[in-house]
């Protein structure tokens, strides 16, 4: 009956697994919207007396029936839906396919919470190549081990190797993020790069409106920073907020404000996370204003130096930012040049500032202080070879710590802060001045309407917040 999917026959390998109620319960959630609407104690309870009384699921008169199970051969066409992983590829390859959308949902959705939730349904998938290149359980441990090792608790650096590439989160709360420490350890001992997403990256991406006070919404700047997000490269970190994490966000003062952004955006957000990939801490950078217990600082601050310690530094910046100007942050340096920028609209001559860092030698560790420019920069130049380090806010957070604010945020002379009000005070030191190697700059207004929506956009996350504009810029 095809109305009527069996479970067991047409459904699940039973040769390894054992279904659960949990597991059945899943399962006919994806099959009728009748379940949807029961309270699901009472529909587990159901199924379970079913179960034991060998009564069909669906309410039919005929027992039910378990009967050896025949492995079938997809047809040249494919099923309906072909889950074969050459044609997962292809349907990545070109998202915008209108003609393929309803197969892109299925694997961003159905697929995955089915191989989250039900182990019988990852070895089906699995054994046919449905999305999964290799088995996570049988070749990562020991079949005596399988009764008591703690999936919570492994390795996902080296598990997601054997995981399908691309499968959404049900919530934000499932994705794997590094700590800011574990983040950087990983980037100094694998001389790895770092790409970074913050609010005004998100914003980019899902499309919301939200205003960036430095870099106006463009939709070359959106498609790129998707394909970012969907990028898979094994010396590149993703850095995505660890406050989408509960473990990580009460260790912020501005938690209450992390709840209402994921509130607020987490349905768009899970389209563009991948449950298999270990992402990096992109508030990395953030080490001073919003931590709870600011004990520790010293100690993450020379740890976060270890990663230029020694190296030719290369910093693109924006022409107000003065990364390390002023004070002693990158005096472990072996050298520091710098390419100034814009301080807005970065993105109307990214070509230029490419252009530029390529006159470089590929020895030098590039860091990047440019908003939104930076985050798609430092992933480009990932690719052309380089080190490339999504810095953001470092400097501001280590002038912070040095003028001891505590959780206040507070204008730094001489260096602009969009979270300050922009810039404000003078700024002289001949130091900085001798490390300028080039300026970007604007040509002319033309190249600013290359940023111009034309769309009206949000002052704030929420009509009564007036906290979004400076709080969760990375």
């Amino acid at each position: 009956n095809t109305k009527n999917a069996l479970l067991w026959s047409a459904g699940w390998d039973m040769s390894r697994f054992y279904p659960t109620v949990d597991h059945i319960y899943n399962k006919l959630l994806s099959l009728s919207e009748e379940y949807k609407k029961e309270d699901p104690f009472k529909a587990k309870y159901d199924i379970k007396t079913k179960l034991d009384n060998k009564k069909n699921i669906f309410d039919k008169k005929e027992k039910s029936y378990v009967e050896n199970i025949i492995h079938k051969t997809p047809p040249i066409g494919g099923f309906p839906y072909n889950f074969e992983v050459k044609h997962l590829l292809d349907i990545m390859a070109n998202p915008e396919d209108n003609r393929k959308a309803d197969e892109y949902e299925i694997y961003q959705h159905e697929i995955p919470q089915q191989l989250g939730r039900n182990s019988i349904c990852y070895s089906y998938m699995f054994e046919r190549e449905f999305g999964v290149s290799k088995p996570l359980w049988y070749d990562t441990f020991p079949k005596e081990q399988l009764k008591t090792v703690n999936l919570t608790n492994i390795d996902y650096n080296t598990v997601g190797k054997y995981i399908g590439p691309w499968a959404c989160p049900g919530k934000l709360e499932d994705l794997h993020i590094m700590s800011s420490e574990d983040t950087i350890r990983d980037i100094i001992k694998n001389r790895k790069s770092i790409t970074r997403f913050g609010d005004g990256e998100y914003s980019m991406v899902v499309r919301n409106h939200i205003r960036s006070g430095f870099q106006p919404e463009n939709e070359e700047l959106s498609k790129k920073l998707k394909e970012i997000m969907f990028s898979n490269e094994d010396r590149l970190l993703i850095g995505v907020p660890d406050n989408l994490k509960a473990e990580f966000n009460k260790l912020s003062i501005y938690s209450s404000f992390w709840s209402r952004y994921i509130n607020n955006f987490e349905f768009q957000l899970v389209d563009v996370h991948n449950v298999n990939k270990l992402y990096g801490s992109s508030m990395m950078s953030r080490f001073y204003v919003p931590k709870v217990d600011q004990s520790h600082v010293p100690e993450y601050i020379k740890l976060f130096q270890g990663i230029w310690e020694g190296r030719e530094v290369l910093l693109v910046e924006g022409e107000l930012t003065r990364f390390g100007g002023g004070n002693d942050f990158l005096d472990n340096a072996k050298s520091v040049e710098r390419i100034l920028g814009p301080a807005k609209d970065a993105f109307a001559v990214y070509d230029k500032l490419y252009a530029e860092v390529l006159k470089h030698d590929k020895s030098k560790l590039v860091l990047l202080s440019l908003g939104q420019t930076a985050t798609v920069l430092s992933y480009d130049l990932y690719k052309a070879g380089y080190q490339a380090i999504d810095i953001g806010h470092a400097d501001i957070e280590y002038e912070w710590y040095l003028h001891k604010s505590g959780h206040e945020r507070i204008n730094i002379p001489g260096k602009f802060c969009n979270e300050c009000g922009g810039y404000k005070g003078e700024f002289h030191d001949d130091r900085y001045e001798k490390q300028i190697v080039a300026r970007i700059t604007h040509d002319d207004d033309s190249n600013n309407k290359k940023g111009k929506s034309g769309k009206k956009e949000k002052r704030g996350l929420l009509e009564d917040s007036e906290e979004y504009d400076y709080i969760f810029s990375k």
